[in-house]
């Protein structure tokens, strides 16, 4: 991961997602609650000063279960969950056979199975997740 230095920190590049686990949260959280300040802990893990606050008062409001990452909202999905299993089984019974699954191709099959239109880079998200 490339870091750009802006203001003397360290900062992640622009598009990079940083997941910090429930471990991760509650050993900040605890070093604040021992004392130190938000500043001082985010300097020490690389995190952001406003981020370990977060932390500490969800930690307060609802204890260690509150630094667990939660669903966030986003577009529901254009598949329902059976018709997803049945592509991710299309993509597997693919690979058995030894037949190239790629984005276009997967794409094709959703629209002429399901009538729906999904994108190329949302076609390889799904062959990866089937990978996992």
């Amino acid at each position: 991961m490339e870091h750009k230095l802006v203001r003397g920190r360290k900062r992640k590049a622009r598009g990079t997602r940083n997941v910090r686990s429930a471990a991760h949260k509650l050993r900040s959280v605890r070093r604040v609650l021992g004392g130190l300040s938000a500043v001082k802990v985010a300097a020490l893990y690389g995190d952001s000063p406003r981020a370990v606050s977060n932390w500490v008062a969800r930690f307060k409001a609802r204890g260690a279960a509150g630094l667990e990452t939660a669903m966030r909202s986003g577009r529901p999905s254009a598949l329902s969950p059976s018709q997803l299993s049945q592509v991710e089984r299309h993509v597997r019974e693919c690979r058995k056979r030894s037949e190239r699954v790629s984005g276009p191709r997967l794409s094709a099959f959703i629209a002429s199975k399901f009538g729906v239109s999904l994108t190329r880079q949302h076609c390889l998200r799904i062959i990866k997740r089937v990978s996992a």
